[in-house]
């Protein structure tokens, strides 16, 4: 584990770097977005999506540097999801990251105006990857559609949608609401996971069995993701996985899940170790 917690610090300070660098404001009368961006942007979490697209990058053999304008993007997508969650006709969440949420340091509508501008922005930095040698207009073109699709109506938005508004509905069956826990899963948190690790697959050059492999890996991983998440953090107003399945099957679930993610990794032989490593951290992480 000691490789993977220096592998994790080593690659949340370059990312963080580079947010920085790139969310800087040059223009005066844009200054007051710009600092709501980065106030929801900083100091962040674990920037574990970015560092799953560096990760990826690196096992399919491409220098991961290269790849952190992408990175960041998909950090910046999480992000503005955030935002918009909290917001009062959403989760209506007064704090994330033990401080005021957007909407409560700034207002309702900054924070949605933030969302927005993370969201545009970062579909910037994915195109601006294109600059860096060995990364074709083509790859380009195709990480902004798996980015675009994990994020909209088909990924976060839709599993937003069920969560806001359909698991929780007056009279609603057992088997209705674990139908949309599970879609929520998918669709909410997997689908920008999935999508993170992608990302630095196809940007890479990946063969087409080592983007599968990978595909696999990030379905799983994205989904016992969130299955931990519901461990750690069950709200009373909110009927999760736990609720539904019970403490014992959600640790099966999650338990089987990362191996599966793990066993997707054989291909890559001895340079499976970080993503095999990241997969377990799904479940031992503190959230």
């Amino acid at each position: 584990m000691n490789n993977l917690n220096k592998y994790l610090n080593y690659w949340k300070k370059r990312v963080n770097s580079a947010l920085k660098r790139y969310l800087a404001s040059s223009d005066n009368l844009s200054e007051v977005i710009y600092k709501a961006i980065r106030y929801a942007v900083f100091p962040g979490g674990k920037r574990f999506r970015p560092i799953l697209t560096i990760a990826s990058a690196e096992i399919c053999g491409i220098d991961p540097s290269k790849v952190l304008p992408t990175a960041c993007a998909v950090e910046l997508i999480h992000s503005y999801s955030l935002v918009h969650d909290d917001l009062p006709s959403m989760d209506n969440d007064d704090y994330r990251r033990n401080k005021p949420s957007v909407h409560r340091k700034f207002n309702e509508g900054m924070a949605i105006l933030t969302g927005d501008a993370l969201l545009t922005k970062a579909f910037e930095f994915i195109a601006e990857n294109a600059n860096i040698a060995g990364i074709s207009d083509e790859k380009i073109v195709e990480i902004i559609k798996i980015v675009a699709r994990a994020s909209g109506a088909d990924g976060m938005v839709g599993g937003q949608v069920a969560d806001t508004f359909m698991i929780n509905k007056p009279g609603a069956t057992k088997t209705y609401t674990s139908r949309f826990v599970n879609y929520v899963h998918s669709h909410k948190t997997g689908a920008l996971i999935e999508a993170s690790i992608l990302a630095g697959a196809v940007l890479s050059g990946g063969s087409r069995e080592e983007i599968n492999a990978l595909k696999n890996y990030g379905e799983r991983i994205g989904f016992a993701f969130q299955i931990a998440d519901d461990m750690f953090d069950v709200k009373k107003d909110r009927v999760n996985y736990s609720d539904i399945y019970g403490t014992k099957k959600s640790k099966r679930d999650t338990n089987r899940l990362i191996d599966e993610a793990k066993k997707s990794l054989e291909i890559f032989g001895s340079k499976k170790e970080i993503l095999s490593l990241l997969a377990d951290y799904v479940v031992t992480r503190k959230n």
